[in-house]
This record gives structure tokens, sequence and C-alpha cells, in this order.
């Protein structure tokens, strides 16, 4: 692939797949960014490996001409290095992919929208205030959940482009998880926090989110700062705790049907996000939730009745005996516990008659886990009304008739 190319003996990006998985970007197109092209090699070889879909775009800046301020680009012959450039796109076949702007980062990067890129590869000017000015106004061009890239992170020792990376990482440290550090590559992802996801859409959800963030945090202080390894919930991935704004609308969906609803039922309940969620939805909720395991549901609860004047009642066991021995009825039920179709099926079973209408109202989360569940829901009931959200590990609401 690059045997005709010049100056390949540049880093290339086969130093990324660590951090960043080629499958996650195979099937969809991608805005790519890099700060600092040189010979164009990284770039190529990115096209070739996370741009491969036909509509990817890749984006470069440099202004491929020597100044006072970049000692880097001393002594070279850089109409030489542009020229080759052009050339190495040329014999790539890249021509109608690559957008080149050919000028000084901090003029062209603001000229791009704002969550624009899904990757950013910063590898301009090493003096420490310019890897820190690239780092602060690309940062707002990539879009949530993006990953950025630096270049060179300790090259020429601690106080050169280090010192520019590090402050933009103290800087960030709320806006950001640092993936980690790689021959001299820093990787960092965004995300976005609740003031941000707030700004984003500054609905009626949100407003009450970013109000109450600290019950978020203190959930998470109670559980003694752990979290089952791997296991997300609502509002986190269950990597790192801090907030995933990629399961907005979802969010969203269980706060919009929990705002009609008296009493609640719900089967898994984990680190009590959804609850948080449903009592931000309806302060007067009553709320009956069942888990085997009280490991973080316990500590949760008693956050949140702290906040909510005890509208919580725990039960710690099995769904279906704890079915068996309740009372109550309610008029919304969510299922999150075992999602093995099978089990989901007999907690569906049981909460038929728990149900105090002539509608069901259901929210099952993890749906695209329940595909056996949902047909024969969407064949066998009377299904009033099914809303399934666009995001990633969406649920499901069901209105069935009784």
């Amino acid at each position: 692939m690059f045997t005709d190319l010049i100056g390949i003996n540049y880093r290339l990006v086969d130093n990324w797949f660590n951090f960043i998985n080629t499958n996650d970007y195979k099937n969809k197109p991608i805005n790519y960014l890099e700060i600092g092209t040189f010979y164009g090699a990284n770039l190529i070889s990115f096209a070739f490996t996370y741009g491969l879909h036909n509509d990817s775009k890749f984006y470069c800046i440099d202004p491929w001409e020597d100044y006072n301020e970049y000692v880097d680009y001393k002594d070279l012959e850089l109409s030489y290095v542009y020229n080759s450039f052009m050339k190495n796109i040329e014999n790539s076949k890249l021509n109608d992919k690559v957008i080149i702007n050919r000028g000084y980062s901090n003029i062209e990067i603001p000229k791009y929208n704002d969550d624009f890129f899904d990757i950013i590869y910063v590898d301009g000017n090493h003096k420490p205030e310019y890897a820190l000015e690239d780092a602060v106004l690309s940062f707002r061009k990539l879009k949530n959940n993006g990953i950025m890239i630096f270049d060179d992170y300790g090259w020429n020792g601690s106080d050169f482009t280090q010192r520019g990376i590090d402050a933009f990482i103290s800087g960030y440290k709320n806006k950001i998880v640092e993936l980690g550090l790689n021959n001299s590559q820093y990787f960092i992802k965004k995300i976005i926090d609740f003031d941000e996801i707030n700004n984003k859409y500054n609905s009626e959800y949100t407003n009450k989110l970013l109000n109450n963030k600290h019950i978020f945090y203190e959930i998470y202080n109670k559980c003694n700062k752990t979290f089952l390894n791997g296991s997300g919930s609502y509002l986190f991935d269950g990597i790192e705790y801090k907030y995933d704004s990629r399961t907005y609308k979802k969010q969203e969906l269980l706060y919009e049907n929990a705002k009609t609803a008296t009493n609640i039922l719900e089967i898994g309940t984990y680190m009590g996000h959804s609850l948080l969620i449903m009592l931000l939805a309806n302060p007067n909720l009553k709320i009956t939730c069942i888990d085997c395991d009280d490991t973080y549901t316990s500590p949760a609860i008693s956050v949140l009745n702290k906040y909510f004047n005890n509208a919580i009642t725990f039960i710690h066991k099995d769904s279906l005996i704890a079915m068996q021995e309740i009372n109550s009825k309610f008029d919304f039920f969510h299922i999150d516990g075992n999602l093995k179709n099978e089990q989901v099926i007999q907690d569906f079973l049981g909460i038929i008659n728990l149900n105090n209408n002539n509608i069901i109202r259901v929210l099952f989360n993890e749906q695209f886990l329940l595909q056996d569940l949902q047909n024969q829901i969407d064949t066998k009931l009377n299904v009033i009304k099914k809303i399934i959200p666009d995001c990633i590990l969406n649920n499901v609401y069901y209105e069935i008739q009784c």
C-alpha cells in the first residue's frame, strides 16, 4: 500500500489499535482531523484502516512553511515536503476524500463546526503553549465520545509538548476519559457532563438532572466509590463513573413515562439510576423495587430515600418469589433484571396480575437482547403503543391492552 509513497518512515496508526478498535468505524462514515500532516503518512494509513467507508472524509491542517515559532521546521525544504504530500495523496487515490487546509491551526480550526470530528490527531507545533492551544481549539470540534490523540508526549523532556498536553488534561479532566499512553502518543475520549447535556437539550429532564447531579455522585460515594466493572446503567457506561450522554434518549423515554405514574414496580435496580430518573420526573411517586443483589442497591436507595421522602420500598429477593408476595397494584413497570428471554418472559407474566387497570404500561431495558419477548408481545397481544428510542443500549416502551 505504501510502496509509492514518500516519507513513509514516519509513524503510522498501527500504534492506535490497542486504544481505537477499527471495527467500531468499519461500517460508518467518519470525519477525521489531523493537525500537522507533513508527508501524510499517518493520514494515509488512517484512511486505509479506520476510514474505509466511502463517505469518510479526512481533513488536515499544516502550513508547510518555515516560521519563527516552530523550530521543528527549521532547515527543511518544506516546499518539497508539501509537493511530496500532494503526490502521496494522488498515488493513494484519496484526492476526493482529503480536504487540505494549508495554514496555521489557530486560524483554521475555528472554521470547522463544533461536534464535527470523530477522531482528531494533534501533531502540530510542539511548544507547550501551542500544543495546549491546538488541544483547546480542536476539543470543541470533537464529537461526544470522540477520540483525540496527542503525538510526542514526553518528546524533548517533560517541559516541552508534554507540559501543554498535561495542562489540557488537567483543565478538562471532568470532560474527558484518559485512555492511556503508548509510544509517546496520549489518547483521550471526550465525554459530555451534566452541564453540557443541559446546554445541548435544555429540556425539563436535563434541567432537573443538572440540578440534582449531586445525587448521582453521592450514590457513588455511598457505594464506596465502586461499581460492578463492565456493568453500566442508564447514566454511566460501566467503565468510568461519569455521565454517559449516549443513552440520553432512553433516559428521557423513562422520564416521560414515569411522569404520569403514581405507583411503580421496578425489577432490577443496581445503583438506582433509573429510580433517580423516575423520581425526578415525579417526586410524589411510590416505587417498589426488587433485586436479588443488594450490594449496590441498598446504599443507593438509602441516598434516594433521603432526598425523596422515603418513596422507595426495596425487596431483596428473586423477582418471581417477590411478585407472589406483593399485594399492591401498579400503573407502570420497569423491567431491568435478568435479561435472558425466558427470565424476562416470566417477569412479564408476573406483572400482569399486579397491573391496576386495563392497560399495561411497561418499559424493558436493553431491548436488543429481548427479540423473542418482543416477537411474542407484538404477535400475540393487543399492542397499543411501542416506542424504541434511537440510541445505544436502548430500551422499549409498551402499552398493552389487557
